[in-house]
């Protein structure tokens, strides 16, 4: 489990992130939503010890994040980030098999099992017939495959997802988060990602955070947090909130003001 208790983050002497607390049991998929500035990559970077709060504690397994060893960490915690570049043009392959330096001794070369691992992965990932293929020469979609892919041979128990729908068409996000959802419900993967896409994290997570001004107004199943009320209140725009066809999720509907409601609009 992951316990944040009475966060405070910040940049210099901007408070991005004000008093937060939650726990993330083992085994789930959380996703953190909320407007822009609104704090959710900075508690994210938190959580895998890349900003290190003001005041309050982060826990895993019970255990005090600032007591791991970067090499434990990494074992136990995995970070795809929103943006990634590669400064050399490495195969796909070398590029996942980064991800096992963390359960490499020093000046350990990899072995037998580190690339069985690696090849698992590519396959689950669908890289295997992609593993000699340039990063440079590969689509964006495909270059977010071999990041998580990378994320995942580190076998974490915690996959921390930063936006990684960002920018793909609606078929690779849909690959993408489909990918993580398998792995927590299969293998028992917990997950916590940032999304921008309401439609999205409803679909996927069991648990919505919401983030408006660095405070956290809302914590739930999807059901309970996709409230119009709320979803006004938070973005600033007209909404209506409708259930899917097939899923029974909520879906969020965007209402533009020159046909909005009083209603839509929370007047």
């Amino acid at each position: 489990m992951l316990v944040a208790t009475d966060l405070k983050l910040a940049y210099g002497h901007k408070l991005v992130i004000d008093q937060v607390t939650f726990a993330v049991p083992q085994g789930q998929f959380a996703v953190i939503l909320g407007p822009n500035g609104s704090g959710k990559s900075t508690l994210l970077r938190s959580l895998c010890r890349l900003h290190q709060p003001q005041t309050g504690t982060i826990s895993l397994a019970g255990r005090d994040l600032r007591h791991y060893s970067q090499q434990e960490l990494a074992r136990n915690v995995a970070f795809v980030q929103q943006t990634k570049s590669v400064a050399f043009d490495f195969t796909v392959e070398e590029i996942v098999l980064l991800g096992r330096l963390p359960h490499l001794r020093r000046f350990q070369t990899e072995t037998q099992h580190d690339y069985a691992v690696v090849e698992h992965f590519l396959r689950l990932t669908g890289l295997w017939e992609l593993r000699q293929r340039r990063l440079h020469s590969l689509s964006g979609g495909e270059r977010q495959r071999v990041f998580l892919c990378q994320a995942l041979v580190q076998e974490p128990k915690l996959l921390l997802l930063d936006e990684p729908t960002n920018h793909l068409d609606i078929n690779h996000q849909l690959e993408i988060l489909d990918l993580v959802s398998a792995l927590n419900q299969d293998q028992g993967l917990t997950v916590i990602a940032v999304l921008h896409d309401l439609n999205l994290a409803a679909l996927y997570a069991q648990r919505l955070l919401v983030l408006s001004a660095g405070r956290l107004v809302a914590d739930g199943p999807p059901q309970q947090v996709l409230q119009a009320d709320l979803l006004r209140h938070t973005y600033g725009c007209g909404v209506a909130v409708l259930t899917h066809p097939v899923t029974e999720q909520p879906q969020v509907l965007l209402v533009p003001k020159r046909k909005a409601r009083p209603l839509d609009l929370g007047h």
